[in-house]
């Protein structure tokens, strides 16, 4: 059987794909309105899955040197793509948000509160709130508010039991 990369770089790619669509889809089952599991799952799918790429292509290069291959051209393109896609995130930039988030977790009579307050990033000392959100056992509630750098609502919706409420 002839070792071909691009074919196990095709099915690796996929496999982990339907892995994280699977095990992100088991993870919204339970979680609280506004949370991204599912996205968040698929993501982190996506770079374990460039980095897998990587990995078989490097080791499709090495290979097929030893055996006497000269040509290893489509190894080579599959690796310098993969490595481009990854590059974001080795630099810090697929990931970064402009803001920074505090989350504050309680016990309240019974209830279990979850406070989120996010920030602008801090290019300076001073904090600059952007949005403050509340879940209440798992679900969106009270007011949520975001807001523009200079201190005005931008957007404000409100929220009982995880449905919106229409003032």
């Amino acid at each position: 059987m002839k070792y071909n990369p691009v074919t196990y770089s095709f099915r690796w790619f996929i496999g982990m794909l339907a892995i994280g669509l699977f095990g992100g889809l088991i993870a919204n089952i339970d979680s609280s309105a506004g949370e991204q599991k599912l996205f968040t799952y698929f993501a982190y799918s996506i770079v374990a899955a460039l980095v897998g790429v990587a990995l078989i292509n490097v080791g499709a290069i090495i290979y097929l040197q030893r055996k006497g291959v000269k040509s290893s051209l489509a190894s080579w393109g599959i690796l310098i793509a993969s490595l481009f896609l990854l590059f974001p995130l080795f630099t810090g930039m697929l990931f970064h948000r402009g803001y920074d988030e505090v989350v504050e977790n309680m016990i309240e009579g019974g209830d279990t509160l979850r406070i989120r307050l996010e920030y602008y990033s801090r290019s300076d000392t001073a904090l600059l709130l952007r949005s403050r959100s509340f879940w209440k056992n798992g679900k969106k509630d009270s007011i949520w508010i975001t807001y523009e750098k200079d201190g005005s609502i931008l957007k404000r919706q409100h929220f009982k039991n995880g449905e919106p409420v229409i003032p």
